[in-house]
């Protein structure tokens, strides 16, 4: 069994998510063939003093090619006592097999261009014996 982290912290740039076709990445971890169970938590925050709501979706990807559904999530920009905010987490969790090496990536979409920007998020992988859906 293996376990494999990601984790921006020490390294981290913040990424303006874009408004598509393509999903904006903001981490990715390079995976070994197996069976895996991951998971991601998705960070994201202001990137503008653009007061209101987009919707951003949130998906893993597969070497660039979207893998499973899109999570959807409201990301909203206030002003309270003059001070700009936003922020969001969004876990994620999916089960994969693979046959050769690949990159797991987490991909961010936004309807609103420059609202929404990365922040630190961690993905990790888990090796299992199998994965199989009910």
């Amino acid at each position: 069994m293996q376990a494999f982290v990601s984790d921006q912290s020490s390294a981290f740039n913040s990424v303006v998510i874009g408004t598509g076709p393509d999903f904006t990445v903001v981490a990715s971890l390079k995976l070994p063939p197996g069976s895996w169970v991951v998971f991601a938590t998705v960070a994201l925050g202001a990137a503008t003093s653009a007061l209101g709501t987009t919707v951003v979706q949130i998906a893993f990807q597969l070497d660039g090619k979207l893998y499973g559904t899109a999570v959807q999530s409201d990301f909203t920009i206030t002003n309270t006592g003059g001070s700009i905010s936003g922020f969001r987490v969004v876990p994620l969790t999916s089960g994969l097999v693979l046959d050769v090496p690949k990159t797991l990536e987490v991909g961010c979409v936004a309807t609103q261009n420059n609202a929404v920007a990365s922040q630190p998020t961690t993905i990790t992988a888990i090796q299992v014996e199998s994965v199989a859906r009910n």
